[in-house]
């Protein structure tokens, strides 16, 4: 478990992929054949014990499908934040 009361991870996740050509938001493309790189990163930060809360900063647009990607993760860490 984690003991820093006070460490918060921030996860920028709020582009929208235009650099890349994409029309959607790159952090929701398969880093693996299993997960997205947000999936992976929000998996590690958890995995690490190092943090009391995790704040992902979407789009608005992307929030929906943010709060359904950390829901399918199954996680018992329950101090996450979407802005």
């Amino acid at each position: 478990p984690c003991n820093h009361s006070n460490v918060y991870a921030l996860i920028p996740a709020a582009g929208n992929g235009s650099r890349m050509g994409l029309s959607s938001n790159k952090v929701f493309l398969p880093l693996s054949s299993r997960s997205s790189v947000l999936a992976h990163t929000i998996h590690n930060i958890i995995r690490a014990e190092i943090c009391s809360g995790i704040c992902i900063v979407v789009r608005e647009a992307d929030r929906e499908d943010a709060e359904e990607l950390f829901a399918e993760l199954r996680s018992d860490f329950s101090n996450v934040q979407f802005i």
